[in-house]
């Protein structure tokens, strides 16, 4: 999985800490589940759409659908960018990991 796309969320209560991600595939079970190394991973499995939530220990939250390609990204109010460009250097490393 690749991001392909980041901007921030329109019409959103505090947007500015608040993105909404663009990925290149859909997210499935098994990417979901790889997700759970950023924090405490929440899947609903039992909605009509299953969704997911991840806490990470920084205040981040992580929220999608499966079989979306996007999720919504809220990262916390103190230091918000640090804890952006930490997400994106993680999740390109756990992508090129899961490609080999």
């Amino acid at each position: 999985m690749k991001i392909i796309n980041c901007k921030k969320a329109e019409n959103c209560l505090y947007g500015e800490y608040i993105y909404q991600y663009t990925l290149d595939t859909n997210w499935t079970k098994e990417s979901i589940k790889r997700m759970g190394v950023f924090g405490t991973l929440h899947y609903y499995e039992c909605f009509p759409k299953p969704m997911f939530q991840i806490y990470c220990p920084d205040g981040t939250v992580i929220k999608g659908l499966e079989s979306e390609k996007k999720c919504r990204i809220i990262f916390p109010r103190r230091e918000p960018l640090s804890a952006k460009e930490d997400f994106e250097t993680r999740f390109l490393e756990m992508s090129e990991a899961s490609n080999n």
